[in-house]
């Protein structure tokens, strides 16, 4: 399924069926991605996620205390400020995104 199907199917809110259950599985999904200040919650230990400081952005991950990245774009001395899950890995459509 699309996004665009799914927002179509979600619109005419009449449909029902495992169409619909998949069209409102998605649109929650998308809706919970979002930026997460790090002073409501961190992430799981571990977890990589996507990272800012407030100006650039990394996946980076929270491990007993402290924020660890391999990118470049990482200072560890400048706080992270928000964090949201990573995205699902790119699949063409034809792969039943």
């Amino acid at each position: 399924m699309t996004r665009e199907e799914a927002i179509s199917i979600l619109k005419t809110f009449r449909i029902t069926g495992d169409k619909a259950h998949e069209a409102f599985d998605m649109a929650i999904k998308a809706l919970e991605q979002r930026w997460i200040p790090v002073s409501e919650r961190l992430p799981e230990r571990d977890d990589e996620v996507l990272a800012t400081d407030g100006v650039d952005m990394f996946v980076a991950w929270y491990s007993i205390q402290e924020w660890k990245s391999f990118d470049s774009n990482y200072d560890r001395y400048t706080p992270i400020v928000a964090w949201m899950p990573l995205p699902e890995p790119y699949r063409a459509e034809s792969e039943g995104v």
